[in-house]
């Protein structure tokens, strides 16, 4: 596994509660401890090797599921001193919460986050649908939701659920759905990157609790339209919002399975020509060594 996934994994498991508790301590409603004060901001190594010749670019182009724009909102956010600890207990109760915790107190650095997309494309094509692994020369790797699991800490029990499509009728007639809905997307065609940060950075300088719990959420939306789940435009699916949005639903669907077979599909769609995957394809360098 890349050095890389090996320290980040093992951060994620170190994040017991009581470091919890303490990263709590670090937010006041008016200032946030900068980054370079925190614990473990400075503990990742320099660029290193992969698959193909070289070392990384900072490149992110061509593919579409791009970290650095989530991590972009999480900066503008810290360093304008928007999220109080008055928003950390809405933060808790996502699925993502110690994901979003690690990219906010820095032990991901947006200069360490980049994608060789030429690495990637090794990657991709290496992919046996017959064997429902990958190949490399005589080595056989499998990528599963448990690789998912381990990466983004988040547990695999639940429901594998659509990525595409519209909302079902019971989805519809969700009260939590149609209500934030009415509030931040009434009358718009889709829910995407650029209208989920007018509307993020809207919520997030209100101070009622609805704002605070939207704040979360629309955070979350981000992350899943950006990187976990994109579609052209950065867009999210309608089927996907009330599982970024609803209490109930976040706790019923299982995010590794959800994400695994989305990305799996796009591949076996598209191997051929890469570039066209509307998936999280950043996750596949856990099988980079």
């Amino acid at each position: 596994m890349h050095i890389y996934f090996i320290i980040f994994n093992l951060l994620l498991q170190k994040n017991t509660k009581e470091e919890i508790k303490e990263g709590k301590k670090v937010m006041s409603e008016t200032s946030i401890v900068p980054v370079e004060q925190q614990p473990g901001s400075n503990i990742l190594p320099e660029k290193r090797k992969t698959i193909s010749e070289g070392k990384i670019k900072s490149t992110e182009d061509n593919y579409r599921n791009n970290l650095r724009s989530f991590i972009d909102v999480l900066r503008k956010i810290k360093n304008e001193k928007l999220l109080t600890i008055s928003h950390t207990k809405y933060l808790q109760n996502l699925p993502f919460y110690k994901f979003i915790h690690m990219i906010y107190i820095g032990i991901i650095p947006a200069k360490e986050n980049t994608k060789n997309s030429t690495t990637i494309d090794i990657i991709i094509k290496a992919y046996r649908k017959n064997l429902n692994c990958f190949q490399f020369g005589d080595m056989l790797l499998t990528f599963t939701e448990d690789d998912i699991s381990q990466f983004l800490s988040i547990p695999t029990e639940g429901q594998q659920i659509k990525t595409s499509g519209h909302m079902k009728k019971e989805g519809k007639s969700n009260a939590e759905f149609t209500s934030f809905i009415s509030r931040h997307f009434k009358g718009e065609t889709s829910v995407n990157k650029k209208n989920i940060e007018r509307e993020l950075f809207a919520t997030i300088k209100g101070s009622s609790k609805e704002e605070q719990a939207d704040t979360a959420k629309l955070l979350q939306l981000h992350l899943v339209a950006t990187f976990l789940i994109s579609n052209p435009n950065s867009s999210i699916s309608w089927n996907m919002i009330p599982y970024c949005v609803c209490e109930d639903k976040m706790q019923q669907i299982s995010w590794p399975k959800t994400i695994h077979k989305h990305l799996i599909n796009q591949i076996e769609k598209y191997i051929d020509t890469p570039r066209k995957i509307n998936a999280c394809v950043t996750l596949l360098l856990v099988l980079n060594f």
